[in-house]
C-alpha cells in the first residue's frame, strides 16, 4: 500500500502511538476509519456523476481505433502493392529554371518581376550584368573632400 513495507508501517504505528498517546487511541483511528469511509463514498459519488466507471469500462471511449485504421489502411495497400504509389508532382519548365537559378531562386525572381514591372530604356529597368552587379554591391561612400 501506497509503497510502504511492513517496517516502516510499525514505524508510523509507533509515532503515532507516542503522539496520540494509548488512552486516545482507540477514539483516533476510529476517526481515521470514518475520515477514510467518507473519503471513498465522496469519490465513488463523483466518480458516478461524472460517468468515469462507464468510460473506464470503454474500451475506446473517443473512437482512435477507427482513427488509428483509416491511417493504417493506406498504408497497408501500399506495402502489399494493392494501390499505386502516388507520383511526385513535378515542376514546370519554368518553375525548374527558377528553381536552380545560378544567382539564387528568390533574386532571380525578383529581378524577373521588376524587369517586367519597369521596361527596357527606363532607369528602374535592371539591364545586364553590371546592373546585377550593383544589386548586390554595397553603395559606396561619399567623400567630403568634393
Amino acid at each position: 500500500m501506497f509503497g510502504i513495507g511492513a517496517g516502516e508501517m510499525m514505524v508510523v504505528a509507533i509515532v503515532i502511538l507516542i503522539a496520540v498517546g494509548p488512552g486516545k487511541m482507540p477514539n483516533f483511528m476510529r476517526a481515521v476509519g470514518k475520515g477514510l469511509r467518507e473519503f471513498r463514498k465522496a469519490s465513488s459519488e463523483l466518480r458516478r456523476q461524472a460517468g468515469l466507471d462507464d468510460l473506464m469500462r470503454d474500451p475506446d471511449p473517443v473512437g482512435l481505433k477507427a482513427v488509428r485504421q483509416e491511417i493504417q489502411a493506406p498504408i497497408a495497400a501500399i506495402a502489399t502493392g494493392a494501390a499505386a504509389v502516388p507520383a511526385k508532382p513535378s515542376l514546370n519548365p519554368e518553375d525548374r529554371a527558377r528553381e536552380r537559378s545560378t544567382e539564387g531562386a528568390d533574386l532571380e525572381h525578383a529581378q524577373r518581376v521588376a524587369q517586367q514591372a519597369a521596361p527596357l530604356g527606363t532607369e528602374n529597368a535592371i539591364e545586364g550584368p553590371i546592373a546585377r552587379e550593383s544589386l548586390h554591391r554595397a553603395p559606396e561612400p561619399v567623400s567630403e573632400d568634393a
